[in-house]
This record gives structure tokens, sequence and C-alpha cells, in this order.
């Protein structure tokens, strides 16, 4: 077998999901770190109760602050009372000034009259117009002079609120780690394991001749597709189940896990408690959509919202390969980043086996099959993912779990 080292370590506790094969805009859910894009039942719950809870104690804290701070409840007080008295004295000075023109105008009045020329009334209206612009001019300083400046919305809003602001930033903060803390992801490989490891020829002739009647037997004019997003392309058929030491019994009594027992015998990895089971038969007349997404293989049926279980291994047998096949071959990266270059390519073979480190992404690359063959040739492969996974949370996960459902009729 041909090996490759791994380049790149990754970290081990955490790590981001992988990035959608269609990039589209994220919803409420997906920003909030969620896998689909709708919140449970529990999750809208959390969010309900923390927005009772945020308003309450924002109302309780401002009443709460109002009382311990005296001081600034009387510096409040007395400012807005100044305000007010000022803007009284100039609405006052206003009055008296007007007052004082009127009897000032009606003494020129009087002066003018009695002089009986027309240059002293004119001279007098003059006088006149000059005392009103100077008593407007000194009312209007005078306001100036006396009322307080208005303060801009933003020293309102850093000034007076902005306790109130920091109690709701951490308040905040501690109820979204609460309510919805970062996803743990579960790995169990180590720096150490290869990322991909090929070997040619597998099985023996008789072992592989009867594995590949069994599965093409099986797969053959199977309506049943897969649920989860990687598969769910539209190009595979199959069956695909999950199932833990809990629900061997119910495992065995399928077909498939019967007849892929002298392969999982040469593959199992020692202290694995859960595995996912998959024949797939995949059809495809165009290169230019992937057969199966970008993905990593995770233990699904956990009820743990917030914690996922990463594959330990996950192995693939080819089983048959068209000759008129054309393109398509597995894609294998090392690293989370969508920017970098795949690790490894792997070409479809019969009787190859791809061995895949478990938090390895990969994906089967689009391939071309003509169009008058694909009912009866198929690229078909079973494929063995092995999960150690604690005992502890192993009893909050389904013992046995379908992944197929049956296919939609196509709209004629």
């Amino acid at each position: 077998p041909t090996t490759l080292s791994p380049p790149h370590p990754i970290p081990k506790e955490k790590l981001s999901r992988p990035p959608h094969a269609s990039p589209r805009p994220p919803s409420l859910a997906t920003m909030f770190g969620q896998e689909s894009d709708t919140f449970s039942a529990e999750q809208i719950q959390n969010m309900v109760t923390f927005a009772i809870v945020f308003v309450g104690l924002t109302t309780v804290g401002q009443s709460f602050l109002n009382k311990i701070d005296p001081v600034r409840q009387k510096e409040k007080e007395e400012a807005a009372a100044r305000e007010k008295a000022a803007a009284k004295k100039a609405e006052r000075d206003g009055v008296q000034a007007v007052i004082d023109t009127k009897k000032s105008t009606n003494k020129n009045k009087k002066k003018s009259k009695k002089a009986g020329g027309p240059a002293e009334e004119e001279t007098a209206a003059k006088k006149e117009a000059e005392s009103e612009d100077t008593v407007e001019d000194e009312k209007e300083a005078g306001a100036k002079k006396e009322l307080p400046l208005e303060k801009s919305y933003m020293s309102v809003i850093l000034g007076e609120w902005q306790p109130y602001i920091i109690f709701a930033i951490v308040f905040f903060q501690f109820c979204t780690t609460f309510f919805f803390p970062d996803t743990i992801f579960h790995t169990t490989t180590t720096d150490a394991q290869p990322w991909v490891i090929t070997s040619e020829l597998f099985l023996q002739p008789a072992q592989f001749a009867a594995l590949k009647n069994d599965a093409s037997a099986l797969l053959t004019g199977l309506d049943l597709v897969a649920n989860e997003p990687a598969y769910d392309t539209g190009f595979a058929r199959g069956v695909a189940f999950s199932f833990t030491e809990a629900g061997r019994a119910q495992a065995e009594a399928e077909p498939l896990l019967k007849m892929v027992q002298p392969f999982m015998a040469k593959v199992a990895e020692t202290e694995t408690t859960a595995w996912t089971v998959r024949a797939l038969s995949l059809t495809q007349d165009t290169h230019e959509a992937d057969s199966v997404r970008k993905h990593q293989d995770r233990f699904a049926g956990c009820e743990l919202p917030r914690e996922e279980f990463v594959a330990h291994q996950t192995a693939i047998l080819f089983l048959a390969v068209p000759e008129e096949l054309t393109g398509g071959a597995i894609e294998v990266w090392d690293n989370r980043s969508a920017t970098v270059d795949v690790t490894e390519i792997v070409d479809f073979a019969e009787n190859l086996l791809v061995q895949l480190r478990g938090d390895a992404f990969y994906k089967v690359a689009g391939f071309q099959l003509p169009a008058d063959s694909q009912e009866q040739s198929a690229l078909q492969a079973v494929v063995l993912e092995q999960f150690r996974i604690a005992p502890q949370k192993l009893e909050k996960c389904a013992s046995f779990l379908a992944h197929t459902r049956i296919a939609a009729k196509p709209e004629r």
C-alpha cells in the first residue's frame, strides 16, 4: 500500500464546519452556529427566556442605579432648574426690552411733533429702528449667555446611559455563552495516522467476486436515497445505517451487514464503539456537479445538539467501476479550510481499498457515464465509518438509525 504522511496537524477539540458545496445566504440559525436553517423548540424557548430576563434585569438595574446614586440625581434636578430659570429670565428681559423700546419711541414721536418738521420725524424713525435692532441683539446675546449648551445625542448616550450599556453588553455576552455555546467536535485521530492509505486488490478474488455479486443484487433497481446532505445529490442510491454495540443485533439482521462482514473484519479498528455502513450506487451524466459533496464523516443520531463525533477512520472499497466511465475521483483535504489545495486524488479501480483518516474532508468528484448505459452500469462501493465514542456519550446516541428514504418520483 502507498501512504501519505500528514503535512498539517489539526486541532483536536474544535473544528469549524466544512463549507457548503452551494453557498447560500446564512439564516439566523446558521449565524448562531447551527447546522440547519431552523432552531429547535428548546433553543427557541431559551431565546424567549433570554429576552424576558434581559428586559427585566435592565429595568431593575436602571431603577437600582438611580436609587444608589442620589448625588447624580440631585445634579440632574439642579441643572433642569437652572435651565428653566434661565429661560424665564431671558423671557422677562425680552418683554422689558420691548416695553422700554415702546416708551422711547413714544417720547421721540412727541419731541418730533413739537419740533414740527419732517426732518426731525425721519431722524426719530431711524433712531427707533436702530434702537429695536440693538434690543434684539442684546436679547439674543443674553439668551445665549444664560442658557446652558445643549447636549449632543452621543454625549447623552455615552454619559447618562453608559452604565446601562456596559451592563447590557456583559449580560448579553453571558447569555450568549450560556444559551449558544460553540459546538464541540470530538476527534480521536492522531498526527501519526496517514491521511490516505490505498491498497490494490484488497480482497481475495473469491471474496471480492461474492461481495460484488451480492452488492449488485442489493443495489440494482434500489429506490432509496440518503437523507444526509453530502449524499443527497440526486446521483446516489443505496443503503446506509448507523449502529452502536447496543444495536448490533438489529444491524446484523440487515442484509447489508451480513454481506460486508468479510470486508469489515479486515479493516476493523480497535476500540471502536459505533459504526456507519453504506452500500452506494452512483450514476451521473455530467462532470459539472459532485457525485458526493465535500464533507467530514460524523456520527448521526446522538441527542447532543452541541456535540458532534468525528470518525476515527473511513474505509471505502470499490466494487464496480464501468469501463465507459470518464472523469471522477476521490479528492481528499487534510485541512478544514476550503482554500487549501487537495491533499490527495485517488482514481477509481475495482477491488481498491481507500482508507481515510477520520477527520479528513473528502468528496467524490463528478464523472460521466453514457446515457444509454446508466440503467445497466454504475459506480458501486461499500463504505465503513468507524467511531470511538465514550460510553457516557454513547448512552445518548441511537443504537440503530437508518439514513435512507424512498426517492421521489421524477415529474413527467
